[in-house]
């Protein structure tokens, strides 16, 4: 039978096409391919502009493209397929009876160039590829998109992906294992997946499910699980890998018969893997004198979780010791403390005493007595006795994450030269928090005391004398320092605040009596430090709540609830500031969460960045209400803080890195300060050189990235100021290396920015081309996120706009193909001209 196919294709008739293809040779299918693959293409051109002209069939679109893919895939030869892409994909049951009567020789190539360029997490091929595969048309695709297009590939509303593979067990003799050998990217890995999934519709869940129903090996699993995270797989999807591992609960048994395994991830380039491994090692058992050597990676870390949990592996040996005094240089003092307890016990050994030596300049200052004695032979008996009766009377160690900081201070000598470093320069300001708590704890007015304080009671009051801002009055943290230290050395309090107010309705029951003079969350944090002063002043000593036990401010729970015990077991109550702080610190606030923020940029030769924030605040923000403050803080004419907006000496980078620390459970207000100070300076107008501060919380590996960060970070990579970008493309790096980057709302805002022409492209491409360089996931990142900004444009292009584009074809000839987005490729399109930037869209669009 002889079939019209411009007829059935005009009708939407997908089974007449299908029919009248199948007896067809090959000769006479490519006769008939520039007529499918013309009308397939008119179909698309007025599905794009459907938005604004109307559709001029009679038919749905639907109907209509799946009669014109089923006629393309039965004449279309591969590389007419690769040049239509995704739209001449057809659905499952078009594809199998069309390939089934055609078999082409490429069959394998065009399933392999579908797994690549359609797998999403809203759409992937796998079950069109899974159906060829089991109808015997086609081998498994040996390419990772394969089982990457599984992961999403599985899901319906009317079945958990648990049922799923249980419904098909061919994938779990072999689809399931190959997840564990590729890591994906973007949306489309596990750690993805799950991190948006239900717990029940998770792969981890699921895979958890089979193997204890014996449907999947337990021990394949823990060795797969083992081997992925050997991959060296970016730390947000290698997290993934080794949380698998944990939820499998594995045995002391099951452990130490993978000691071997552990061992070799002690030195992955991972943070979080290197800690894992460390931490499984601890739950196999001791480890055995000839595996010492393999800890030295876990000593070598940046991370001190890993350090400190290597540490306490390594048992004590003569090899210990010397791996110990070898890593000594350029740690911090608290990392130098614990690695010479291993040192000490051995210290008699020549080796040991020999690295030590070396290792004696880079030691930190309050350490110098202890490493002078361990070198000291007369004293060595005595001090290894002393050694060994201090460990048999200390607690167990504090647990600490890959963030911790240093911990409280021990002692006078160590607060004194704290607090004489904080007078000259401020630079961490974990610096100031651990000053303040340990002047909390250990201000006792004996005369030994004050006489220690008598250089640096001096040393303040010439400070305060040079003009610098008044002590407690929220302009300056080292102008506090100053009144903290004069307070406690001369026993004369700060003078009272004149008008209590009252707490916000998230902390009630206490009064606090905040400085009249200025309301902001400096002015707060002068506040802390006025409490502290009036108590050091009468010899009070009382532990501090509200001491951080993580970078950027963070506050662990429990801890925060054992201070909280321990204040109420003394019978004290904790100052006012304090609690309030620990509060934020510990658990936050949910006072701000009824405001939003709103953007936008203004003008056409002179560009205007705003900000507000909405609905607006009219009522000024009480002192100790200190999430409004924050939120009050983006109104031009609300309370600064920082600095930022003030004359005179405010404007320090001490202070604005301070006021980071306040909320770290919500930093979003603070980057919204940050966005609209650093936004209105992007072209440098003044010098202001605090305004990079703004940026540095989002180094911290947990910190998310909400709205207000990525716009702050956006700006700050199309900053003039070279410091400003260069740490925004720290940022950018360390984000993408994490898996915290959101890359699609990172290219949106970009996208925005540049439209309306706030952001330059030459400097857009500057930092995303120094980002793009670390690694391969760091390349293909950058090249979404400028396909996601180049989707956001309308109008004619920028001026510049070859500089991004330059990029964009740099990252697409080196990963092989050319811009995936249709909104991109869309704009690109309509790019007309002979210049840079339309001979660079030409090139991308040929691609």
């Amino acid at each position: 039978m002889t079939v019209n196919f411009e007829s059935a294709l005009q009708d939407g008739d997908a089974e007449g096409v299908i029919t009248g293809l199948a007896p067809l040779a090959e000769s006479e299918r490519r006769r008939l391919a520039p007529q499918a693959a013309q009308w397939l293409k008119e179909l698309k051109a007025n599905a794009i502009s459907r938005a604004t002209k109307p559709w001029p069939y009679r038919l749905d679109s639907q109907t209509l493209l799946r009669a014109a893919r089923a006629m393309v895939v039965g004449t279309a030869s591969l590389s007419e397929l690769r040049k239509l892409g995704n739209w001449s994909t057809p659905d499952e049951d078009v594809a199998l009876r069309v390939m089934a009567d055609r078999r082409p020789d490429w069959l394998a190539e065009w399933a392999a160039f579908v797994l690549e360029n359609e797998t999403t997490s809203w759409h992937t091929p796998f079950l069109l590829v899974k159906r060829l595969i089991t109808e015997g048309l086609l081998p498994r695709p040996a390419t990772s998109w394969y089982p990457l297009s599984m992961i999403y590939g599985l899901q319906r509303r009317d079945r958990e992906l648990y049922q799923a593979l249980k419904a098909d067990r061919g994938l779990l003799e072999d689809e399931v294992w190959r997840l564990f050998e590729v890591e994906g990217g973007g949306d489309t890995s596990l750690a993805a997946h799950d991190k948006y999934s239900a717990d029940r519709n998770s792969w981890s869940w699921a895979l958890l499910q089979l193997s204890g129903e014996g449907l999947l090996s337990r021990d394949r699993l823990l060795d797969a699980s083992l081997a992925a995270l050997q991959r060296d797989f970016a730390p947000f999807r290698a997290g993934w890998f080794s949380r698998f591992h944990e939820s499998l609960q594995p045995t002391q048994a099951e452990r130490l018969a993978r000691k071997e395994r552990y061992l070799g991830l002690v030195a992955s380039a991972v943070p979080a893997t290197a800690s894992f491994a460390v931490k499984a090692l601890r739950q196999a058992g001791p480890l055995s004198l000839e595996d010492v050597g393999q800890l030295a990676p876990a000593l070598a870390s940046s991370a001190t979780g890993v350090v400190r949990d290597a540490v306490r592996l390594l048992p004590s040996s003569v090899r210990s010791a010397e791996l110990a005094a070898e890593h000594l240089p350029h740690r911090s003092a608290d990392i130098q403390s614990a690695l010479l307890g291993l040192v000490e016990k051995h210290a008699s050994q020549p080796s040991v005493r020999e690295r030590l030596e070396r290792a004696r300049a880079s030691v930190a200052p309050s350490l110098a007595a202890r490493v002078a004695t361990l070198l000291s032979l007369d004293a060595m008996a005595a001090r290894t006795s002393q050694v060994r009766a201090e460990e048999r009377a200390a607690p167990p160690p504090r647990r600490e994450s890959s963030t911790s900081v240093p911990g409280p201070i021990d002692g006078i000598a160590d607060l004194v030269e704290l607090l004489a470093a904080l007078l000259e320069e401020i630079q961490d300001p974990h610096d100031i928090e651990r000053a303040l708590d340990g002047v909390s704890r250990l201000c006792e007015r004996t005369p030994d005391v004050v006489r220690r304080l008598e250089p640096i009671v001096k040393r303040a009051g010439k400070l305060l004398g040079e003009r610098a801002p008044a002590r407690f009055d929220g302009h300056s943290p080292r102008s506090d320092i100053a009144g903290l230290i004069i307070a406690w050395a001369t026993g004369t309090p700060p003078a009272a605040a004149e008008t209590p107010h009252p707490l916000p309705r998230w902390l009630t029951g206490r009064s606090a009596r905040p400085d009249p003079h200025q309301k902001s969350v400096l002015a707060f944090l002068s506040g802390r430090v006025r409490e502290v002063a009036a108590r050091a002043a009468r010899g009070e000593a009382a532990p501090l709540l509200s001491l951080p036990t993580g970078r950027g401010g963070a506050l662990e729970v429990d801890e925060f609830e054992a201070r909280q015990r321990r204040l109420a077991n003394a019978g004290r109550r904790p100052d006012p500031f304090d609690a309030i702080q620990a509060r934020l610190r510990a658990d936050g606030s949910d006072e701000g969460e009824r405001y939003r923020f709103v953007y936008g940029a203004t003008g056409e030769k002179h560009i205007s960045f705003q900000l507000r924030v909405e609905p607006a605040m009219k009522v000024e923000p009480e002192l100790t209400d200190v999430p409004a403050l924050f939120y009050a803080a983006v109104d031009p004419a609300g309370p600064d803080y920082g600095g930022v907006a003030a004359s005179g000496s405010t404007g320090l980078a001490e202070a604005i890195r301070w006021v980071g620390t306040v909320w770290p459970s919500n930093r979003e207000p603070y980057y919204a300060k940050g966005a609209l100070e650093l936004g209105g300076n992007i072209d440098w107008w003044a010098a202001r050189w605090e305004l990079r501060c703004f940026l540095e919380p989002m180094l911290i590996p947990n910190e998310p990235l909400g709205e207000m960060a990525t716009l702050l970070l956006s700006l700050g990579l199309g900053a003039k100021e070279s410091g400003e970008r260069g740490l925004a493309t720290d940022v950018t790096i360390a984000a993408v290396a994490e898996g915290r980057l959101d890359v699609e709302k990172a290219g949106k805002t970009i996208g925005g920015l540049y439209n309306s022409k706030l952001l330059k492209g030459s400097r857009l491409a500057t930092s995303l081309g120094d980002a793009s360089r670390i690694s391969q996931t760091h390349a293909e990142s950058v090249s979404d996120l400028i396909e996601i900004a180049l989707s956001g444009l309308y109008g004619p292009p920028p001026s510049d706009l070859h500089a991004p584009l330059a990029l964009l074809n740099e990252l697409s000839a080196a990963r092989g193909h050319g811009v995936k987005r249709p909104t991109a490729k869309a704009y690109l399109t309509g790019i007309e001209g002979s210049g840079k930037t339309a001979a660079l869209a030409k090139q991308l669009l040929a691609r």
